[in-house]
């Protein structure tokens, strides 16, 4: 991803911006806690409409700070860029989401009248959908590939088009369709253990002093709980690491959630 964005806006200031096939030892993931010095670059914008876009070795992961230093995340940005593809440009078609993506999204597409399709985990199944033609959310009129440096370039233009950080689209967007965070745990932990636990929680009728009101198992095993939170546990198919996906209400709800879920996982 070095050298595309500031070719075409010269004014970009890359950082991070060498080869290093060990990412300076951090995990080249575009999340939060791998992203200090971006962070702290982005703070040097504050009171301006400039924006910090992280991108990993491939380009093909994206995330954003605003110029306050706070994260937005790939779930947000894809809030985000819904809005602005339809509500700004004018630009219709499916969305396609995956299971573990934020609910956000899915309340927007239908309240624009647009179809929503989900399908398990990987982006193999988002391309399957993108060849059969007609969608605009994962990259309309692109190849079918995720393309960090693409939506890097919307996200500017989204600003640039509303005069407004992406915090501040962002707000707009949940006080309309309703407030919702999102985190994710990855623990490393053998299948012999946690397949079976798996199993366990397909049963479950509450969790976490909450009432389970449906079990989906499209990819894993998510619990949905009545304010339309949700925790999912899936498991690697190539390595011996447990996620866990959570969506709340609120941070501390999701931190909650979170603990219970490595608890439960963790509990002999």
């Amino acid at each position: 991803g070095v050298g595309y964005l500031s070719s075409i806006l010269p004014n970009i200031k890359e950082i991070n911006a060498h080869r290093d096939p060990l990412f300076g030892g951090i995990n080249p993931e575009p999340l939060a806690y791998n992203l200090a010095n971006l962070i702290e670059e982005s703070h040097k914008l504050k009171g301006s409409l400039g924006l910090g876009i992280a991108i990993d070795g491939d380009a093909d992961r994206i995330a954003a700070i605003d110029p306050d230093g706070t994260y937005i995340s790939s779930h947000n940005i894809l809030s985000l860029l819904l809005e602005h593809l339809h509500k700004n440009k004018k630009l219709s078609g499916k969305v396609i989401k995956t299971f573990n993506v934020s609910r956000l999204l899915e309340k927007q597409a239908k309240s624009y009248g647009l179809e929503v399709l989900e399908t398990p985990i990987g982006f193999k199944y988002i391309a399957e959908e993108f060849l059969k033609g007609g969608v605009l959310i994962g990259i309309i009129g692109n190849i079918p590939e995720r393309d960090g440096s693409l939506n890097a370039l919307l996200l500017m233009e989204l600003v640039s088009m509303t005069n407004k950080t992406l915090s501040e689209n962002l707000h707009e967007i949940m006080s309309k369709h309703g407030f919702y965070y999102y985190d994710r745990i990855d623990l490393h932990i053998k299948r012999e253990i946690f397949v079976p636990k798996l199993e366990e929680l397909k049963t479950l009728r509450s969790f976490a002093g909450t009432d389970v009101v449906k079990i989906e198992t499209l990819d894993g095993v998510k619990l949905n709980f009545t304010d339309e939170s949700w925790i999912l546990f899936r498991g690697s198919g190539t390595e011996p690491i447990l996620r866990i996906y959570c969506e709340g209400k609120s941070i501390a709800q999701v931190k909650k959630l979170l603990l219970e879920g490595k608890a439960f996982i963790e509990m002999e």
